[in-house]
């Protein structure tokens, strides 16, 4: 019986092997910028959700700072995006905002901001190559000196001015997959947020994401 392999089946194994690395290489290229896009997505989803769970819970306003953009996201070079997550010091009308966690009222300062700052670009603390986070529609926020912002009430409702939200009733936020954009494929996901607090996920691309919580539209169209 014969022992071993001959060289040329050795280079025919090696040669299959070097085709199935090669796939799947191709496929992780394709495949990793769009799960990064829809992580971005899921994890602005999840700090609404916190914000709006701790306006509740504090009966303070918390809002969304949004901070930094990619612009129109058009240079496909370009990557990144920037926004805060605060809790007010008031349940209405709040002067002072504490980036979370909460420590306000315990220092007198700012001093911990470990928890409440989101950046997705090249020293980020989040950072995600190839996501562009777009810039955002005009946002006058409620009162003053909430430009940019996103505020929630004790009751968990948005109390930002109607003028703040489309002509559908909600807040749409865009994260975009350069990698697609320079394939000129149209791959977005898109963060919506009704004024009663719902917020949803879609994707241009539809299908759904790996835990399933990304995917065609699912949010209401009632505000």
């Amino acid at each position: 019986m014969r022992a071993g392999f001959t060289f040329i089946e050795l280079i025919f194994v090696l040669a299959i092997i070097a085709v199935l690395a090669a796939i799947g290489i191709g496929t992780t290229r394709n495949y990793l910028p769009r799960f990064r896009t829809m992580g971005a997505g899921r994890q602005m989803q999840a700090d609404i959700e916190q914000l709006r769970s701790l306006a509740v819970s504090s009966g303070k306003e918390t809002r969304l700072l949004l901070t930094g953009s990619g612009g129109d996201c058009s240079d496909t070079a370009v990557y990144g995006g920037s926004w805060k997550m605060e809790i007010g010091d008031a349940s209405m009308n709040a002067k002072n905002w504490d980036v979370l966690p909460p420590d306000l009222e315990a220092t007198g300062a700012d001093t911990n901001q470990a928890d409440g700052i989101a950046d997705l670009g090249p020293d980020g603390n989040r950072q995600s190559v190839g996501v562009c986070f777009k810039q955002w529609e005009k946002l006058t926020g409620p009162g003053t000196h909430n430009e940019d912002a996103i505020v929630f009430s004790p009751r968990g409702w948005v109390t930002n001015p109607f003028s703040d939200f489309n002509a559908q009733g909600y807040l749409v936020l865009t994260f975009q997959n350069q990698q697609a954009a320079q394939d000129a494929v149209d791959d977005e996901v898109s963060v919506t947020l009704s004024r009663s607090g719902n917020v949803k996920l879609s994707t241009s691309l539809g299908g759904n994401a790996p835990t399933g919580t990304v995917g065609t539209s699912t949010a209401s169209s009632a505000p």
